[in-house]
């Protein structure tokens, strides 16, 4: 085992003293979500939301919960003026950014899941999912190394033909901070004309 733990998500919450101009957006990785009323997977659903929902964490729950081999809090979040309770370990991105070609179409990256395999050693599983106006357009899964979001950045097409978005992610070595190298997506103009 290379001395990692199960993956845990946390994120920071708004206080009552945040100003309009420090509050801190969040977006639901997932699609298909329930807003729920008590921080429990028994609590009762209020809405059913689309990926890339915009929000403002207000609040950490006491409790964590291991979902997918994932430890994560629940946040109550405000979502215009609506509030209500979001398990945070494979439903908040950790991290979204917008797409270089079209200001319509954003990324959202986080943890999909997490299992120990026959050696004890931790097989996780990574996400990116692409969004258009609340409606997921495209999602790829690929391995990961450490309990820890991986570094994740759209650095444009680089002057490539019917290529819109470059997605870079450094991928850690087993051991250490050091990265054992980058792996590169690829987003492709639709439609392509031969």
């Amino acid at each position: 085992m290379f001395g990692q733990t199960e993956p845990q998500v946390n994120f920071a919450t708004a206080t009552p003293s945040t100003t309009v101009s420090k509050v801190t957006y969040e977006y639901l990785l997932a699609d298909h979500v329930y807003l729920r009323e008590n921080p429990s997977i028994k609590g009762k659903a209020v809405a059913l939301l689309p990926i890339g929902t915009k929000m403002v964490i207000q609040e950490k729950s006491e409790r964590e919960d291991t979902l997918d081999g994932i430890k994560s809090n629940w946040y109550r979040v405000s979502i215009g003026n609506d509030s209500g309770w979001v398990w945070g370990g494979g439903l908040i991105a950790q991290k979204t950014f917008g797409s270089e070609a079209s200001h319509n179409v954003k990324f959202a990256y986080g943890f999909e899941s997490a299992t120990v395999n026959e050696a004890g050693e931790i097989e996780q599983k990574h996400q990116l999912r692409a969004f258009k106006n609340g409606v997921q357009i495209d999602k790829i899964v690929f391995n990961g190394h450490q309990s820890k979001a991986l570094e994740i950045k759209n650095i444009g097409n680089k002057g490539l033909f019917n290529v819109e978005d470059i997605i870079a992610l450094d991928i850690p070595a087993t051991e250490g901070n050091e990265n054992k190298g980058k792996m590169y997506i690829f987003g492709i103009t639709e439609n392509l004309q031969t």
